[in-house]
């Protein structure tokens, strides 16, 4: 037994949704919240079957409103009904069998032990019986995951996954009603430092052409989801860049008239940085990586990496531009280009850390 219930979503389920419920049980996973996402009529005896089952909870959408808003319908549910009331958490699975009963149950285990944690069941895309679209999908999806989160999460689009209640209640807030819910999800976890990866089996029925996921449309939802903080970290850098170079171009304009054209271009260089990198500072906290820390906390982090930035670019362009003799506005441009990739990580990582 185990103090977990078992979400499934579904749409257009058949016997296969009943077997698996019931062996669900047999593993000691005895309650089950099922949602019925707008399923035609011939999967009505299913959800009828479902709905006389002991244990089992029916929930219903009228018309399909995708996996993430299932997914959020079950977490309600689950918060709300005094049935679940001290309950671990809630071990979501999908309706097409193909999370075996005793997956399902290690997760639920597994999130016992790490209630704050969100716990993914992992399958091996190196397995022989993986479809080409999902093992490719799926590692490249890693792969940019690994670029721009510095996580190595193996399995990016598990639908086998433990939330306890404090992460469901999280999960009620965020956005996405299809798949790129999920993707949502797994960030708010990725950031916040509080993954579990447990392996389970890789198992793949008539390879995988049951599945309601749409490859282009959905995939475009999911990376727009992955690089959605790093297209606002874009924005508030080029918007911070063109501050800072207008700043710097009149500040450099003006000293020139009474310094040397290098000192001219050093102190402009700062000061551009100074009134840049306040408006950066806000941009960042508030909007790309929505820190909870204390402004104190950030500020004292973004403020030495800011004066690292500040005196690496200024030293930089002022030595190119004796070395080069290009136009000193032109250098300055490519080097923040270089710059800001590495500020995006070192901000990510250890700045607006969660």
């Amino acid at each position: 037994m185990t103090n977990c219930a078992v979400i499934i979503p579904a749409l257009n389920p058949d016997q296969t949704l009943v077997n698996y419920i019931n062996r669900l049980k047999e593993a000691g996973l005895d309650k089950i919240i099922v949602v019925n996402d707008g399923s035609g009529p011939e999967s009505a005896p299913v959800f009828e079957t479902v709905k006389e089952t002991p244990g089992c909870f029916l929930l219903e959408h009228e018309v399909n409103k995708g996996k993430g808003q299932a997914l959020r319908t079950a977490f309600g549910f689950f918060l709300d009904e005094p049935e679940f009331e001290g309950f671990t958490g809630v071990v979501t699975a999908d309706a097409d069998g193909q999370h075996l009963p005793r997956d399902t149950l290690k997760v639920a285990m597994e999130l016992e032990k790490h209630p704050d944690c969100l716990i993914l069941g992992c399958r091996d895309f190196d397995s022989e019986n993986v479809p080409f679209k999902s093992k490719k999908g799926n590692k490249i999806t890693s792969a940019v995951m690994k670029i721009l989160f510095s996580r190595d999460v193996r399995d990016t689009q598990t639908g086998l996954r433990g939330l306890g209640r404090r992460f469901c209640r999280r999960c009620l807030d965020i956005k996405g009603d299809r798949f790129e819910f999920e993707m949502n999800m797994l960030i708010e976890a990725v950031l916040c430092h509080s993954v579990v990866q447990v392996p389970i089996r890789t198992v793949y029925f008539h390879q995988n052409r049951a599945t309601s996921f749409k490859a282009v449309k959905d995939s475009a939802k999911i990376y727009s989801v992955i690089f959605a903080q790093f297209f606002k970290f874009c924005f508030a850098s080029i918007s911070s860049s063109v501050l800072d170079i207008a700043l710097f171009s009149v500040i450099s304009g003006r000293l020139s008239a009474g310094l040397p054209q290098a000192k001219a271009i050093f102190w402009a260089g700062i000061g551009a940085r100074l009134v840049s990198a306040v408006y950066n500072y806000l941009i960042n906290r508030k909007i790309v990586f929505r820190s909870g820390r204390k402004v104190t906390y950030s500020v004292a982090k973004y403020a030495a990496l800011a004066a690292c930035i500040m005196f690496v670019s200024a030293f930089s362009v002022r030595w190119l531009y004796t070395v080069l003799g290009i136009h000193e506005t032109i250098i300055k441009i490519c080097v923040d280009v270089i710059l800001f990739i590495f500020s995006f990580k070192i901000q990510q990582i250890w700045v607006f850390e969660k």
